[in-house]
């Protein structure tokens, strides 16, 4: 049933009926590929020129908000749901908002993949046939499909190509600890199978503090008595934790989680004192054997 072609006329998009009251999340995700440039395009924003790609769109979460009739919260969080499915990335900067469809060509193939049809239908004053009369291409039909049927076939990167493609892009991600975050769900997003891990690095610069941090802790959280702690009881403690910078705390529990102290006693490291981590900066470096009561403690 998720085959073949509908198709809608981007004319729909400024229908009355279409915009007559809030939109459904169906809705407004068709309404995103109607919206999506069809070819290269521009705009100017405070006279700073923006270019916009095909499968692109030139809107603001603001802006979106008002079409769809909805809060400015419900389409944030459509957005990110979207983005974290990898079927959207958006890109913005103090000048502008762009959203990139990610298979865009899936859903509108070439521009020239067309289908002939008659449309018979019967009046009250006799027979009348609309005919859409468009120009059938075979050869360029098959291209389409094998490119999309390649598109969706997911090859795990290895380590080296995370690190090569983070470093080009200048995302401050660590490689490792990305790929052991899919290695361990099995290179999913969300329930969702991974469909482009350069997708994901994306997601992943934005924010991770807020998005993708608490994984990336979970990951190198200490373990307890030799077991992964469950991803839940993780997030809570994720939740509660303050005024830390991110790399510095990631390089912390790091170090935390290999030290004797942790060896000794390994419940203290899940004891939060009112959601803070007093001495949490003390393990910046590593601590050597000889020096593990100068390190200072975890918690207070």
């Amino acid at each position: 049933m998720n085959l073949g072609w509908v198709k809608l006329h981007r004319k729909l998009s400024d229908n009355k009926l279409w915009t007559s009251e809030p939109f459904t999340r169906g809705q407004a995700w068709v309404d995103m590929l109607m919206l999506a440039n069809h070819k290269e395009d521009f705009f100017y924003v405070r006279g700073n020129r923006v270019t916009v790609q095909r499968g692109q769109l030139g809107w603001s979460q603001l802006g979106l908000s008002k079409r769809w009739s909805w809060s400015r919260g419900k389409t944030k969080r459509f957005l990110n749901e979207l983005e974290i499915d990898q079927q959207i990335v958006q890109q913005n900067n103090f000048i502008s908002s762009l959203i990139i469809i990610v298979n865009y060509e899936q859903y509108q193939g070439d521009g020239q993949q067309t289908v002939q049809r008659t449309d018979s239908r019967r009046t009250a004053d006799g027979q009348q046939t609309d005919t859409n009369k468009n120009v059938k291409n075979d050869k360029k039909e098959k291209n389409v499909k094998k490119k999309n049927k390649d598109s969706v076939c997911f090859i795990k990167p290895s380590l080296e190509e995370v690190r090569q493609y983070i470093t080009e892009k200048g995302y401050n991600i660590d490689p490792e600890t990305f790929i052991a975050h899919y290695e361990s769900n099995g290179w999913k997003v969300g329930r969702n199978a991974m469909k482009s891990w350069k997708s994901a690095c994306v997601t992943w610069s934005k924010n991770p503090k807020k998005d993708e941090g608490k994984f990336i802790w979970w990951n190198i959280y200490p373990k307890r008595n030799g077991k992964r702690v469950g991803k839940a009881d993780t997030f809570v403690r994720w939740a509660k934790v303050k005024e830390f910078d991110y790399e510095d705390m990631m390089t912390a529990t790091r170090n935390y989680a290999a030290s004797d102290e942790m060896a000794k006693d390994p419940e203290r490291f899940f004891k939060l004192d009112k959601g803070n981590l007093p001495y949490w900066r003390e393990w910046m470096e590593p601590a050597t054997p000889d020096k593990q009561s100068d390190k200072g403690e975890w918690y207070e």
